[in-house]
Protein backbone atom coordinates (compact mmCIF):
# COMPACT_ATOMS: atom_id res chain seq x y z
CA UNK A 1 0.00 0.00 0.00
CA UNK A 2 2.89 2.28 0.84
CA UNK A 3 4.68 2.01 -2.61
CA UNK A 4 1.15 2.17 -4.64
CA UNK A 5 1.29 6.09 -2.47
CA UNK A 6 4.80 6.65 -3.54
CA UNK A 7 4.22 5.61 -7.14
CA UNK A 8 0.96 7.88 -7.03
CA UNK A 9 2.62 10.80 -5.53
CA UNK A 10 5.84 10.11 -8.25
CA UNK A 11 3.32 9.87 -11.03
CA UNK A 12 1.32 13.00 -10.36
CA UNK A 13 4.52 15.07 -10.12
CA UNK A 14 5.72 13.90 -13.35
CA UNK A 15 2.50 14.91 -14.91
CA UNK A 16 3.09 18.02 -13.68
CA UNK A 17 6.69 18.26 -14.38
CA UNK A 18 5.75 17.54 -17.71
CA UNK A 19 2.45 19.17 -18.80
CA UNK A 20 4.81 22.21 -17.04
CA UNK A 21 7.21 21.44 -19.96
CA UNK A 22 4.50 20.99 -22.60
CA UNK A 23 3.17 24.22 -21.86
CA UNK A 24 5.87 26.45 -21.74
CA UNK A 25 6.49 28.31 -25.18
CA UNK A 26 10.00 29.63 -26.21
CA UNK A 27 8.93 32.91 -24.81
CA UNK A 28 7.92 31.63 -21.55
CA UNK A 29 10.17 30.44 -18.63
CA UNK A 30 8.97 27.37 -17.20
CA UNK A 31 5.62 27.71 -14.44
CA UNK A 32 4.40 24.71 -12.99
CA UNK A 33 1.57 27.24 -11.02
CA UNK A 34 -1.77 27.97 -13.07
CA UNK A 35 -3.46 31.35 -13.67
CA UNK A 36 -6.18 30.82 -10.86
CA UNK A 37 -3.17 30.00 -8.39
CA UNK A 38 -1.23 33.49 -9.34
CA UNK A 39 -4.56 35.17 -8.67
CA UNK A 40 -4.56 32.88 -5.07
CA UNK A 41 -1.30 33.71 -4.38
CA UNK A 42 -1.90 37.61 -4.76
CA UNK A 43 -5.21 37.46 -3.34
CA UNK A 44 -3.70 36.02 -0.55
CA UNK A 45 -0.69 38.64 -0.01
CA UNK A 46 -3.51 41.47 -0.52
CA UNK A 47 -5.23 40.19 2.58
CA UNK A 48 -1.85 40.62 4.60
CA UNK A 49 -1.19 43.71 3.52
CA UNK A 50 -5.35 45.10 4.08
CA UNK A 51 -4.66 43.71 7.12
CA UNK A 52 -1.31 45.32 8.58
CA UNK A 53 -1.88 48.87 8.57
CA UNK A 54 1.24 50.05 10.61
CA UNK A 55 3.05 48.07 7.65
CA UNK A 56 0.89 49.04 4.73
CA UNK A 57 -0.73 52.38 5.76
CA UNK A 58 -3.38 52.03 2.78
CA UNK A 59 -4.48 55.50 1.07
CA UNK A 60 -8.28 55.21 1.68
CA UNK A 61 -9.43 54.76 -2.02
CA UNK A 62 -13.51 56.39 -0.92
CA UNK A 63 -11.74 59.59 0.62
CA UNK A 64 -9.03 59.61 -2.34
CA UNK A 65 -11.47 58.44 -4.84
CA UNK A 66 -9.85 60.94 -7.37
CA UNK A 67 -6.57 59.39 -7.20
CA UNK A 68 -7.56 55.62 -7.84
CA UNK A 69 -9.35 57.09 -10.70
CA UNK A 70 -6.43 58.50 -12.04
CA UNK A 71 -3.91 55.58 -11.57
CA UNK A 72 -7.16 53.51 -12.85
CA UNK A 73 -7.29 55.60 -16.23
CA UNK A 74 -3.96 54.75 -16.82
CA UNK A 75 -3.78 51.22 -15.88
CA UNK A 76 -6.65 50.84 -18.55
CA UNK A 77 -4.95 52.78 -21.17
CA UNK A 78 -2.25 50.40 -20.56
CA UNK A 79 -4.92 47.17 -20.83
CA UNK A 80 -6.27 48.75 -23.72
CA UNK A 81 -3.45 48.35 -25.62
CA UNK A 82 -3.57 44.72 -26.45
CA UNK A 83 -0.18 43.99 -25.44
CA UNK A 84 -1.02 42.58 -21.74
CA UNK A 85 -1.79 38.55 -22.67
CA UNK A 86 -3.34 37.97 -19.22
CA UNK A 87 -5.26 41.34 -19.64
CA UNK A 88 -8.82 39.56 -18.61
CA UNK A 89 -7.55 36.55 -16.40
CA UNK A 90 -5.67 38.78 -14.09
CA UNK A 91 -7.34 40.79 -11.59
CA UNK A 92 -5.40 44.18 -11.89
CA UNK A 93 -6.02 45.88 -8.74
CA UNK A 94 -4.49 49.10 -7.91
CA UNK A 95 -3.61 49.89 -3.78
CA UNK A 96 -1.64 53.14 -2.54
CA UNK A 97 0.38 52.86 0.08
CA UNK A 98 0.41 56.31 1.85
CA UNK A 99 3.96 56.80 2.82
CA UNK A 100 6.77 58.92 1.53
CA UNK A 101 8.70 55.67 0.21
CA UNK A 102 10.04 55.45 -3.33
CA UNK A 103 8.56 52.15 -4.11
CA UNK A 104 6.37 49.88 -6.21
CA UNK A 105 6.18 46.21 -6.40
CA UNK A 106 3.67 43.63 -8.35
CA UNK A 107 2.41 40.12 -6.87
CA UNK A 108 0.87 37.20 -8.68
CA UNK A 109 -2.36 37.76 -10.33
CA UNK A 110 -2.20 41.78 -11.21
CA UNK A 111 -2.16 42.99 -7.84
CA UNK A 112 -0.16 46.14 -7.95
CA UNK A 113 1.35 48.72 -4.98
CA UNK A 114 2.13 52.31 -5.33
CA UNK A 115 3.43 54.39 -2.94
CA UNK A 116 2.61 57.41 -2.78
CA UNK A 117 5.83 58.63 -2.19
CA UNK A 118 6.87 57.46 -5.72
CA UNK A 119 3.89 58.81 -7.26
CA UNK A 120 4.30 62.14 -6.56
CA UNK A 121 8.14 61.36 -7.17
CA UNK A 122 7.34 61.50 -11.20
CA UNK A 123 6.93 64.49 -12.88
CA UNK A 124 4.29 63.69 -15.58
CA UNK A 125 1.55 61.05 -16.53
CA UNK A 126 3.84 59.61 -18.95
CA UNK A 127 6.44 58.78 -15.96
CA UNK A 128 3.79 57.54 -14.04
CA UNK A 129 2.39 55.22 -16.91
CA UNK A 130 6.36 53.88 -17.08
CA UNK A 131 6.39 52.36 -13.75
CA UNK A 132 2.75 51.58 -13.96
CA UNK A 133 3.75 49.40 -16.71
CA UNK A 134 6.85 48.01 -15.54
CA UNK A 135 5.11 46.06 -12.34
CA UNK A 136 2.12 45.50 -14.71
CA UNK A 137 4.61 43.23 -16.96
CA UNK A 138 6.13 41.75 -14.04
CA UNK A 139 2.57 39.79 -13.05
CA UNK A 140 1.72 39.45 -16.78
CA UNK A 141 5.07 37.52 -17.34
CA UNK A 142 4.07 35.65 -14.35
CA UNK A 143 7.62 36.05 -13.12
CA UNK A 144 7.26 35.24 -9.20
CA UNK A 145 5.56 32.18 -9.62
CA UNK A 146 8.25 31.21 -12.54
CA UNK A 147 10.85 31.96 -9.23
CA UNK A 148 8.92 29.84 -6.91
CA UNK A 149 9.16 27.27 -9.47
CA UNK A 150 12.85 27.35 -9.71
CA UNK A 151 12.70 27.54 -6.14
CA UNK A 152 10.78 25.36 -5.02
CA UNK A 153 11.29 21.37 -4.94
CA UNK A 154 8.54 19.40 -7.23
CA UNK A 155 7.17 17.40 -4.15
CA UNK A 156 7.11 20.71 -2.32
CA UNK A 157 4.81 22.12 -5.26
CA UNK A 158 2.60 19.26 -5.52
CA UNK A 159 1.53 19.13 -2.53
CA UNK A 160 0.68 23.26 -3.00
CA UNK A 161 -1.24 22.10 -6.00
CA UNK A 162 -3.24 19.91 -4.07
CA UNK A 163 -3.82 22.18 -1.31
CA UNK A 164 -1.77 20.04 1.12
CA UNK A 165 0.84 22.35 2.28
CA UNK A 166 -1.17 25.54 3.91
CA UNK A 167 1.50 26.55 6.27
CA UNK A 168 4.15 26.96 2.79
CA UNK A 169 1.52 28.68 0.73
CA UNK A 170 1.38 31.04 3.28
CA UNK A 171 5.20 31.55 3.71
CA UNK A 172 5.25 32.11 0.14
CA UNK A 173 2.85 34.53 0.23
CA UNK A 174 4.31 36.58 2.24
CA UNK A 175 7.84 36.34 0.46
CA UNK A 176 6.07 37.67 -2.47
CA UNK A 177 5.84 41.07 -0.93
CA UNK A 178 9.92 41.29 -0.82
CA UNK A 179 10.84 39.16 -3.82
CA UNK A 180 12.96 40.25 -5.92
CA UNK A 181 13.35 39.74 -9.72
CA UNK A 182 16.57 38.70 -11.84
CA UNK A 183 18.48 40.89 -13.98
CA UNK A 184 16.93 39.19 -17.52
CA UNK A 185 13.20 39.95 -14.94
CA UNK A 186 13.64 43.45 -14.80
CA UNK A 187 14.79 44.20 -18.30
CA UNK A 188 11.71 42.51 -19.60
CA UNK A 189 9.73 44.53 -17.26
CA UNK A 190 11.43 47.46 -18.40
CA UNK A 191 11.04 46.78 -22.26
CA UNK A 192 7.27 45.27 -22.14
CA UNK A 193 6.88 48.75 -20.09
CA UNK A 194 8.46 50.74 -22.88
CA UNK A 195 6.14 48.70 -25.57
CA UNK A 196 2.84 49.35 -23.67
CA UNK A 197 3.08 53.32 -23.08
CA UNK A 198 4.18 53.61 -26.64
CA UNK A 199 1.15 51.62 -27.73
CA UNK A 200 -1.17 53.88 -25.48
CA UNK A 201 0.60 57.23 -26.83
CA UNK A 202 2.35 58.56 -24.54
CA UNK A 203 6.50 59.12 -25.06
CA UNK A 204 8.64 56.24 -24.57
CA UNK A 205 11.68 58.30 -22.88
CA UNK A 206 9.71 58.83 -19.92
CA UNK A 207 10.49 55.71 -18.31
CA UNK A 208 14.26 56.84 -19.25
CA UNK A 209 13.87 60.28 -17.27
CA UNK A 210 11.84 58.64 -14.00
CA UNK A 211 15.19 56.41 -14.03
CA UNK A 212 17.85 59.07 -14.50
CA UNK A 213 15.95 60.91 -11.61
CA UNK A 214 16.45 58.00 -9.28
CA UNK A 215 20.12 57.52 -10.91
CA UNK A 216 20.23 61.54 -9.42
CA UNK A 217 19.61 60.50 -5.99
CA UNK A 218 21.74 57.72 -5.56
CA UNK A 219 24.34 59.84 -7.07
CA UNK A 220 23.48 62.21 -4.06
CA UNK A 221 24.04 59.55 -1.27
CA UNK A 222 20.20 58.63 -1.22
CA UNK A 223 19.41 54.93 -2.10
CA UNK A 224 15.71 55.07 -3.42
CA UNK A 225 13.77 51.41 -2.29
CA UNK A 226 12.40 51.46 -6.21
CA UNK A 227 16.31 50.51 -7.16
CA UNK A 228 16.95 48.16 -3.93
CA UNK A 229 14.02 46.16 -4.85
CA UNK A 230 14.34 46.22 -8.20
CA UNK A 231 18.38 45.07 -8.68
CA UNK A 232 20.82 44.70 -11.22
CA UNK A 233 19.27 46.25 -14.30
CA UNK A 234 17.58 48.71 -12.53
CA UNK A 235 20.54 49.69 -9.97
CA UNK A 236 22.82 49.86 -13.24
CA UNK A 237 20.77 52.75 -14.32
CA UNK A 238 19.54 52.35 -17.72
CA UNK A 239 20.89 49.28 -19.53
CA UNK A 240 17.67 47.62 -20.44
CA UNK A 241 16.35 50.79 -22.37
CA UNK A 242 20.11 51.09 -24.12
CA UNK A 243 19.72 47.44 -25.09
CA UNK A 244 16.09 48.25 -26.24
CA UNK A 245 17.90 50.96 -28.21
CA UNK A 246 15.13 53.65 -26.28
CA UNK A 247 18.67 56.03 -25.76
Amino acid sequence: MKMKKLFVFFLGGCIVFFLGLSSCKKDEKLNFFTLEEDIQFGQQVDSQIQASPDEYPILDPVKYKAVYDYMNEIKNKLLATGKIKYKDQFVWKITLIDTTILNAFATPGGYLYFYTGLIKFCDTEAELAGVIGHEMAHADKRHSTVNMTKTYSYAVLFQILLGQNNETLAQIATNLVSLKFSRDQEYEADKNAVDYTAAAGYKGNELKNFLLKLDSLQEKGFNPEFLSTHPSEMQNGLVPLKRNGML
